[in-house]
């Protein structure tokens, strides 16, 4: 099946570039654009934008995080993040504590806490009620973080453009090619069920 953006066709995608997909527990297909976030319904082979003032500014889409509950952190190039599900919508910027509004990334650890890969501004970490921000300051090893992942051991690894560090909660642990890293710029994280951390790089 093939779907491509027609200006002419209402139901259709919303623009040619597509930056994340993402299905959820009820088989919808979330959308990750240029100009804003939209759903596929596969029963009914149509495409939704979803309007809310996030929407409007027409960010553009660069991260879809769904958590334990449903809910849907939508991360953008410029405007923040939002939390997004059937019923309410909520949009946080620097305004309200972020480090920046470029979020690239997002990861959800065992104790409910979010974590958000800014490009600029470091981590964020968001308890439901406050934002903690995290930068080369306290010892992340670069401020431009383009992954996020969270182990197991609820260690919080960290793919930034100058290698990677892993966060205990207390202290950053950091990584380069000299401790064997094939490339400092990382764009991927996964752990295995044998525990093992896989990086993927750019080059």
């Amino acid at each position: 099946q093939h779907f491509k953006y027609s200006k002419n066709n209402k139901d259709g995608i919303n623009f040619t570039s597509i930056f994340r997909l993402l299905k959820d527990k009820t088989n919808v297909i979330w959308i990750g654009t240029a100009f804003g976030l939209g759903k596929l319904d596969r029963g009914q082979k149509k495409f939704y934008s979803i309007k809310s003032d996030f929407n409007e500014n027409e960010n553009s889409i660069s991260s879809i995080y769904i958590d334990q509950v449903g809910n849907l952190w939508i991360g953008t190039d410029g405007g923040g993040i939002m939390k997004y599900n059937s019923n309410t919508a909520y949009h946080f910027t620097t305004k309200d504590g972020l480090n920046s509004d470029l979020i690239f990334c997002t990861a959800k650890d065992n104790f409910g806490n979010m974590w958000f890969g800014t490009y600029g501004g470091g981590i964020t970490k968001f308890d439901g009620n406050n934002f903690e921000n995290y930068t080369i300051e306290q010892g992340l090893i670069n401020n431009f973080v383009r992954s996020i992942m969270v182990d197991k051991q609820q260690n919080i690894w960290i793919g930034t453009e100058e290698g990677v560090s892993k966060f205990d909660g207390k202290y950053f642990f950091n990584f380069t090619k000299k401790d064997g890293l094939c490339h400092n710029n990382i764009l991927s994280i996964l752990e295995d069920k044998h525990q093992n951390i896989w990086f993927g790089t750019f080059g």
